[in-house]
Order: C-alpha cells, then sequence, then structure tokens
C-alpha cells in the first residue's frame, strides 16, 4: 500500500477522536519484566494508515533490541491470520534513517533490505543514503535511482515528520514500542525468549479488544 501523506491524514482514526468507550478493557497482566503495557484514558488523535485495527512498531536502525523484534513481526505477518505489523522508523529530529526506511517500502524493499540496514547500522558501517542505493544497484540500476529519488522527496520528508510527532503524541520515549488500535502502548524493555512469548499473545489480545 502506497505511503501517501494525503491519504494518511484524511484516514486519521475517528475513533480515537472520540476518545475510549468506559467498556474499554485495560490492559491484561503481564509477567515478563521486558514489556510495559499502557492504556491511554482518551485515545489521542493518530497517524494511522487507515480506519482499521492497527499494530504499528516505532523502531530505530540503531537500536539494538530492534533488529530482532523487527524480524519477529516479520514471523508474524506470515502466519495465518498473523498480525499485520506497521513499522515505522522513528528519528526524533534526526530524518534520515526515517527517510530510507520510507523508500525501502515504496519500492517494497523492505524484506530484502531490512535486515542488512540493522546489521551495518549496528556495526557502524553504514556511512549514509549513498550506501542504500549501492545494494540496490548491485541488483537493478533502475531500482537504484529511483530509490534515490523517494529517499530525497519531499513526501518522505513529510511522512518522517508525520511519524515522529505520532511518536510524541503517543509518548513513545523508547523504542521498540508498538501502538495498538491507538489505544495501548507497549514497550518492549528486553527479546529474551520469554519477553517475546508473551509478546505476541498480549498484542493480539489488545487488538481484539478494540
Amino acid at each position: 500500500m502506497p505511503l501517501r501523506l494525503p491519504l494518511i491524514i484524511s484516514c486519521v482514526l475517528i475513533a480515537a477522536l472520540l476518545g475510549m468507550s468506559s467498556a474499554q478493557a485495560a490492559c491484561p497482566p503481564v509477567k515478563s519484566q521486558g514489556i510495559d503495557c499502557y492504556m491511554f484514558e482518551k485515545a489521542p488523535p493518530s497517524f494511522l494508515a487507515d480506519g482499521r485495527k492497527s499494530v504499528v512498531l516505532f523502531f530505530m536502525y540503531i537500536c539494538p533490541k530492534c533488529g530482532p523484534l523487527y524480524q519477529v513481526t516479520r514471523e508474524w505477518d506470515k502466519q495465518v491470520n498473523g498480525i499485520a505489523v506497521i513499522r515505522w522508523h522513528v528519528g526524533w529530529r534526526d530524518d534520515e534513517l526515517g527517510r530510507v526506511d520510507f523508500a525501502l517500502q515504496q519500492h517494497k524493499l523492505s524484506r530484502s533490505m531490512s535486515q542488512p540496514l540493522f546489521e551495518a547500522v549496528q556495526a557502524k558501517r553504514y556511512k549514509g543514503p549513498d550506501d542504500v542505493v549501492a545494494w540496490a544497484a548491485s541488483t537493478s540500476p533502475a531500482l537504484a535511482q529511483g530509490l534515490k529519488q523517494s529517499i530525497d522527496s519531499q513526501e518522505a520528508r513529510e511522512f518522517v515528520q508525520g511519524v515522529d510527532h505520532t511518536a510524541r503524541v503517543f509518548q513513545v520515549e523508547q523504542v521498540p514500542s508498538f501502538i495498538v488500535n491507538g489505544k495501548y502502548r507497549v514497550t518492549v524493555k528486553d527479546t529474551q525468549p520469554e519477553t517475546l512469548a508473551e509478546l505476541e499473545p498480549l498484542i493480539r489480545a489488545l487488538q481484539t479488544q478494540g
């Protein structure tokens, strides 16, 4: 689905503007010390892709926990009736990697190139967007040109600004964090097996609660 800013803004969750129903359930009890779940008393206006129930992962390529969790959510995608996760890079005033991630999504390269990008950033081999363009060029020069145009586009800058604004609205102060249906914030503090084992059923339960 194209990530066009006017469409996203026009589809802001109406339910979020109405606040939360008094029947809205709170976060279920969480056993793992690696998970914090918070329910908003009144759901803020949001910058989500459409009006469906949504699971948004805020991450950063420089975050050591984010790479493993990003890949875990890819496995959720593959499952029958799996959790569909929207993944947004939050930059907090530095939009470069957010623009790169936007371009990868636009050109359907996230699945193949996000993991190498995580690894390059973590190992401090990543020098800038031209590295990503060069990786793409090894596959297709035409693809690389389109990728560079997307990274440098005003659309990418506006999209990243919207993502950062939403992170502030939902008080996302550390990553990785999930926003579920615009009503719950789940912060993941480690990627231990017991944490990940509890995370998926928690996200499913919150998504079902509305």
